[in-house]
């Protein structure tokens, strides 16, 4: 049985029910298969491979070249799930340079969406890459590609200057065509500032999404 695969529209919808949404990390076709394998529905080629894979100290030296192999060792091997590609440090420093990386990296590296770090001032670039096809994630709050001029990786929005901040900056991405936003590294109250009927004021136990089909890898007994 073959499932249904994820799209941009079926998040929305799922979301719309209220249906939680699992997004892990993936690199590789091996994780790819052991992640649909357990039921996860986005798969995210994150540009973190440069300090996981590469030994790098952050993720500011990972090349196109890099996210576009990553984005196709994974997009050969998911049969359903969503791959998301992070477009790398200044991939997206202008529009034209943000369209030569999404068409590489959803041409070349087979992902269904590109993800870039940064919000309202980055609206007309958005517009314009779903303008031309390309469906866009938007990554709000720590930002790690900005490491450098945050001075470290620290919790964003912590005062209520920095918190109205962010705040304002998801709401201008709310307001571009935007298929996802994703806002890390901040407290819970600055996100319940934004959509305080979706975030909750303590964490909630997760439970393990049901699979979506069986795994294809079967264990044999020792001997």
């Amino acid at each position: 049985m073959t499932a249904e695969r994820i799209t941009s529209t079926s998040l929305a919808a799922m979301k719309r029910r209220g249906e939680r949404i699992a997004c892990l990390t993936c690199y590789d076709a091996a994780f790819a298969r052991l992640l649909e394998a357990a039921g996860v529905e986005v798969l995210l080629v994150g540009d973190s491979l440069g300090m996981v894979l590469q030994g790098q100290p952050t993720t500011v030296p990972v090349q196109l070249e890099h996210m576009v192999y990553h984005s196709g060792c994974v997009s050969r091997t998911a049969e359903w799930a969503l791959v998301i590609a992070d477009m790398p440090f200044l991939s997206y420093a202008t529009e034209e340079r943000a369209l030569r990386a999404a068409e590489r990296l959803m041409g070349e590296g087979g992902a269904s969406m590109v993800k870039l770090e940064g919000g309202a001032e980055l609206a007309d670039t958005v517009c314009r890459l779903t303008r031309f096809g390309a469906p866009v994630c938007a990554h709000l709050g720590l930002l790690p590609q900005s490491i450098h001029q945050l001075g470290g990786y620290r919790y964003q929005g912590k005062d209520d200057a920095g918190a109205a901040r962010h705040s304002a900056s998801w709401a201008r991405s709310s307001g571009t065509p935007c298929s996802v936003s994703i806002s890390r590294g901040h407290p819970v109250r600055t996100a319940s500032r934004r959509d305080p009927g979706r975030c909750p004021p303590s964490p909630r136990p997760l439970t393990p999404p049901a699979p979506r089909q069986r795994s294809r890898w079967t264990r044999r007994s020792p001997g």
